[in-house]
C-alpha cells in the first residue's frame, strides 16, 4: 500500500491508494484520454475506490490552443498534470515517467 500526498502538482490524491497508475499521454490525444475514462478507467470505481490515476502530458509547442484545451480538460476531470516545463517529445518520456513515480511515492 502506497501513501500518497494529499496534494501533488495541484492534483488531489486523497488518503491511501491500493494502486497508482500514471499514464503518459500526448497533449492532443483528447479522444484517447476520454475513451479511457469512459471504458476501463470507469471500472476502477466499481473495483476499488483506492485506485488513483493521473495522465502526464507535456507542453504542446506547436499550438498554444492545444495547451488551453488540456488545461480545460484537467479542470473538468482533475486527472491531468500538464508538465509546462517539458515540451512534448520523445525525450520527454523520461521526465513524464519520473513524475509518475514521484506522484505515486509522494
Amino acid at each position: 500500500v502506497m501513501h500518497l500526498a494529499p496534494l501533488f502538482l495541484g492534483i488531489a490524491v486523497a488518503e491511501r491508494a491500493f494502486l497508482a497508475i500514471g499514464i503518459l499521454s500526448n497533449a492532443p490525444n483528447f479522444e484517447r484520454r476520454q475513451t479511457m475514462r469512459e471504458t476501463w478507467l470507469q471500472e476502477r470505481h466499481q473495483i476499488a475506490a483506492k485506485i488513483k490515476v493521473i495522465f502526464l502530458v507535456g507542453k504542446w509547442t506547436e499550438d498554444e490552443e492545444v495547451n488551453k484545451k488540456v488545461r480545460s480538460e484537467s479542470a473538468e476531470h482533475g486527472d491531468i498534470y500538464l508538465m509546462e516545463n517539458h515540451p512534448e517529445s520523445y525525450r520527454g518520456i523520461m521526465a513524464k515517467t519520473k513524475q509518475a513515480f514521484l506522484w505515486a511515492f509522494a
